[in-house]
Protein backbone atom coordinates (compact mmCIF):
# COMPACT_ATOMS: atom_id res chain seq x y z
CA UNK A 1 0.00 0.00 0.00
CA UNK A 2 2.88 2.13 -0.03
CA UNK A 3 3.64 2.53 -3.91
CA UNK A 4 2.88 6.10 -5.62
CA UNK A 5 0.38 4.29 -7.83
CA UNK A 6 -2.35 2.78 -4.59
CA UNK A 7 -2.13 6.27 -3.06
CA UNK A 8 -2.75 8.55 -6.23
CA UNK A 9 -6.42 9.13 -4.43
CA UNK A 10 -4.92 9.67 -0.84
CA UNK A 11 -2.17 12.34 -2.15
CA UNK A 12 -4.80 14.43 -4.29
CA UNK A 13 -6.36 14.29 -1.06
CA UNK A 14 -4.29 15.33 0.99
CA UNK A 15 -2.69 18.46 -0.35
CA UNK A 16 -6.30 19.72 -1.52
CA UNK A 17 -7.19 19.00 2.22
CA UNK A 18 -4.38 19.82 4.09
CA UNK A 19 -4.72 23.61 4.12
CA UNK A 20 -8.64 23.18 3.98
CA UNK A 21 -8.67 22.21 7.40
CA UNK A 22 -5.67 24.60 8.72
CA UNK A 23 -3.26 21.12 9.23
CA UNK A 24 -0.48 23.11 10.11
CA UNK A 25 1.29 19.96 12.46
CA UNK A 26 0.88 16.36 10.48
CA UNK A 27 1.97 12.98 12.25
CA UNK A 28 2.43 10.16 10.40
CA UNK A 29 2.27 6.76 12.79
CA UNK A 30 3.22 4.39 11.46
CA UNK A 31 5.16 6.32 8.31
CA UNK A 32 7.11 3.23 6.87
CA UNK A 33 9.75 3.89 4.62
CA UNK A 34 8.35 8.18 3.12
CA UNK A 35 8.08 6.66 -0.14
CA UNK A 36 4.40 7.95 -0.98
CA UNK A 37 4.25 10.87 1.67
CA UNK A 38 7.19 12.62 0.27
CA UNK A 39 5.54 13.75 -2.53
CA UNK A 40 2.95 15.39 -0.77
CA UNK A 41 5.36 17.03 1.39
CA UNK A 42 6.80 19.30 -1.22
CA UNK A 43 2.89 20.39 -1.98
CA UNK A 44 1.96 21.57 1.15
CA UNK A 45 2.93 23.62 4.44
CA UNK A 46 3.60 21.83 7.15
CA UNK A 47 5.67 20.26 9.69
CA UNK A 48 6.15 16.90 9.12
CA UNK A 49 6.14 14.29 12.06
CA UNK A 50 6.66 10.40 11.41
CA UNK A 51 6.76 7.85 13.54
CA UNK A 52 7.62 3.84 13.23
CA UNK A 53 8.56 1.32 15.38
CA UNK A 54 11.49 -0.16 13.70
CA UNK A 55 14.60 1.73 14.20
CA UNK A 56 16.31 1.14 11.07
CA UNK A 57 13.14 2.48 9.19
CA UNK A 58 13.82 5.98 11.09
CA UNK A 59 17.62 5.89 10.74
CA UNK A 60 16.82 5.69 7.11
CA UNK A 61 14.21 8.14 6.50
CA UNK A 62 15.58 10.54 8.42
CA UNK A 63 19.01 10.52 6.75
CA UNK A 64 17.37 10.29 3.37
CA UNK A 65 14.58 12.70 4.06
CA UNK A 66 15.15 14.66 7.60
CA UNK A 67 14.63 18.56 7.12
CA UNK A 68 14.01 21.49 9.45
CA UNK A 69 10.04 20.67 8.72
CA UNK A 70 10.67 16.83 8.37
CA UNK A 71 10.84 14.94 11.75
CA UNK A 72 11.31 10.91 12.35
CA UNK A 73 11.36 9.33 15.55
CA UNK A 74 11.09 5.88 16.49
CA UNK A 75 7.71 5.30 18.45
CA UNK A 76 4.75 2.62 19.30
CA UNK A 77 1.63 4.37 18.49
CA UNK A 78 -0.07 2.13 21.37
CA UNK A 79 1.94 3.62 24.46
CA UNK A 80 4.58 5.94 23.71
CA UNK A 81 3.61 9.84 23.74
CA UNK A 82 3.01 11.87 20.29
CA UNK A 83 3.16 15.53 19.68
CA UNK A 84 0.52 17.69 19.74
CA UNK A 85 -0.54 17.85 15.48
CA UNK A 86 -3.74 18.98 13.90
CA UNK A 87 -3.80 15.93 12.06
CA UNK A 88 -3.30 12.78 13.30
CA UNK A 89 -2.75 9.75 9.99
CA UNK A 90 -2.89 6.12 10.86
CA UNK A 91 -2.74 3.96 8.10
CA UNK A 92 -2.33 0.31 7.20
CA UNK A 93 -2.06 -0.37 10.51
CA UNK A 94 -4.99 -1.16 12.75
CA UNK A 95 -5.45 -4.13 10.69
CA UNK A 96 -2.47 -5.56 12.05
CA UNK A 97 -3.32 -5.24 15.71
CA UNK A 98 -5.04 -7.19 18.94
CA UNK A 99 -8.11 -5.74 20.04
CA UNK A 100 -5.80 -5.12 23.50
CA UNK A 101 -3.55 -3.38 21.42
CA UNK A 102 -6.00 -0.79 19.54
CA UNK A 103 -7.95 -0.36 22.84
CA UNK A 104 -4.21 0.78 24.07
CA UNK A 105 -3.55 3.18 21.03
CA UNK A 106 -7.68 4.11 21.59
CA UNK A 107 -6.32 5.04 25.00
CA UNK A 108 -3.18 6.53 24.27
CA UNK A 109 -4.74 9.18 21.59
CA UNK A 110 -7.14 10.32 23.67
CA UNK A 111 -4.81 11.87 26.20
CA UNK A 112 -3.01 13.89 22.85
CA UNK A 113 -4.15 17.02 21.97
CA UNK A 114 -5.03 16.85 18.43
CA UNK A 115 -7.72 17.87 16.20
CA UNK A 116 -8.54 15.05 13.61
CA UNK A 117 -7.70 11.40 13.03
CA UNK A 118 -7.46 10.05 9.20
CA UNK A 119 -7.49 6.38 9.54
CA UNK A 120 -7.98 3.16 7.31
CA UNK A 121 -11.49 1.15 7.85
CA UNK A 122 -12.49 -1.83 5.00
CA UNK A 123 -15.70 -1.77 3.39
CA UNK A 124 -17.33 -5.28 3.76
CA UNK A 125 -20.88 -6.60 3.45
CA UNK A 126 -23.80 -7.60 5.27
CA UNK A 127 -22.76 -10.17 8.04
CA UNK A 128 -19.89 -9.02 8.53
CA UNK A 129 -18.11 -9.44 12.04
CA UNK A 130 -14.93 -8.37 13.16
CA UNK A 131 -12.20 -11.04 15.09
CA UNK A 132 -9.54 -10.61 17.27
CA UNK A 133 -5.76 -11.36 16.15
CA UNK A 134 -2.31 -11.76 17.21
CA UNK A 135 -0.83 -8.27 16.66
CA UNK A 136 1.57 -8.74 13.71
CA UNK A 137 -1.08 -10.90 11.80
CA UNK A 138 -3.70 -9.35 9.46
CA UNK A 139 -7.50 -9.22 9.24
CA UNK A 140 -9.78 -7.20 7.34
CA UNK A 141 -11.89 -4.68 9.65
CA UNK A 142 -14.71 -2.66 9.79
CA UNK A 143 -14.28 0.54 12.23
CA UNK A 144 -18.04 1.10 11.95
CA UNK A 145 -18.85 -2.06 13.82
CA UNK A 146 -18.04 -3.84 17.04
CA UNK A 147 -15.50 -3.94 19.26
CA UNK A 148 -14.63 -0.19 17.70
CA UNK A 149 -17.83 1.55 17.21
CA UNK A 150 -16.91 4.42 15.36
CA UNK A 151 -19.87 6.73 13.82
CA UNK A 152 -20.24 6.35 10.21
CA UNK A 153 -22.38 9.64 10.81
CA UNK A 154 -19.36 11.36 12.62
CA UNK A 155 -17.31 10.86 9.20
CA UNK A 156 -16.11 14.53 8.04
CA UNK A 157 -14.97 13.44 4.98
CA UNK A 158 -13.89 10.09 3.25
CA UNK A 159 -11.09 8.72 1.09
CA UNK A 160 -11.22 5.87 -1.30
CA UNK A 161 -8.11 3.72 -1.07
CA UNK A 162 -8.34 0.86 -2.16
CA UNK A 163 -5.42 -1.26 -3.68
CA UNK A 164 -5.97 -1.70 -7.31
CA UNK A 165 -5.26 -5.53 -6.87
CA UNK A 166 -7.38 -5.93 -4.14
CA UNK A 167 -11.07 -6.91 -4.03
CA UNK A 168 -12.18 -5.83 -0.57
CA UNK A 169 -12.42 -2.07 -1.35
CA UNK A 170 -11.38 0.21 1.76
CA UNK A 171 -10.94 3.48 3.05
CA UNK A 172 -9.53 6.80 4.65
CA UNK A 173 -12.62 8.24 7.16
CA UNK A 174 -11.45 11.61 8.82
CA UNK A 175 -12.67 11.61 12.09
CA UNK A 176 -12.97 14.72 14.60
CA UNK A 177 -11.33 13.97 18.27
CA UNK A 178 -14.47 13.94 20.12
CA UNK A 179 -15.75 11.88 17.79
CA UNK A 180 -12.97 9.08 18.36
CA UNK A 181 -13.66 6.19 20.55
CA UNK A 182 -11.69 6.87 23.76
CA UNK A 183 -11.46 3.12 24.18
CA UNK A 184 -12.78 -0.64 23.20
CA UNK A 185 -14.80 -0.99 26.20
CA UNK A 186 -16.02 2.80 26.88
CA UNK A 187 -17.05 4.23 23.30
CA UNK A 188 -18.76 7.49 24.25
CA UNK A 189 -19.19 8.71 20.56
CA UNK A 190 -23.04 8.16 20.48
Amino acid sequence: GSELEYTESLRAWLVESLPKYKVRKFVDAPCGDFNWMRSVIGEVDIEYFGYDIVPSVISRNRELYGEENVNFEVANICNDELPICDLLMVRDCLFHLSYEDINKFLVNISNLDYKYLLTTTHILGKGWSNRDIVTGDFRLINLFLEPFNFKSRKVIEVVDDSLKISKIPRQMILVAKEDVPTSLRNNACD
